[in-house]
């Protein structure tokens, strides 16, 4: 499976409400994950359908990225793992860190990875880019 993960943009809605999203491209399908709409949908690019994968109603995102053909949704201090086919997992948990300068993460309002592999998050609350080494 062949996927590019380079897309990214976010909103404002007609309801003035914020989003994110980003996607994953495979060989015959597009999947976008919209932080405003909280839903995972597939799009078969030929013949052309959309479906919606999975929806979290009871869920709120700060930050979304995507990487290797996942995608990594924070929200708090908790990174989510959602895969294309609407698997998620809790991937890191802001309270099992250890941190160098004694000050926690409060939320991660934005997220990547490094070349190699570690996750980056920006701490608004704490004014901080912080590396998490994986």
């Amino acid at each position: 499976m062949k996927f590019w993960t380079n897309f990214y943009a976010s909103y404002w809605d007609e309801d003035n409400k914020y989003g994110k999203g980003d996607a994953v491209l495979t060989d015959s399908d597009f999947y976008v994950f919209d932080t405003g709409n909280k839903t995972l949908s597939k799009i078969h690019l030929f013949p052309r359908k959309v479906e919606s994968v999975i929806k979290f109603d009871n869920m709120s995102f700060d930050s979304l990225t995507a990487y290797e053909g996942k995608f990594y949704l924070s929200s708090g201090t908790t990174i989510y793992e959602l895969t294309t086919d609407g698997k998620w997992s809790v991937f890191i948990d802001g309270k099992d860190l250890i941190y160098n300068d004694g000050n926690p993460i409060q939320k991660i309002s934005q997220l990547s990875f490094d070349s190699n592999g570690n996750v980056i998050v920006y701490d608004d609350d704490n004014k901080a880019i912080r590396r998490i080494n994986l």
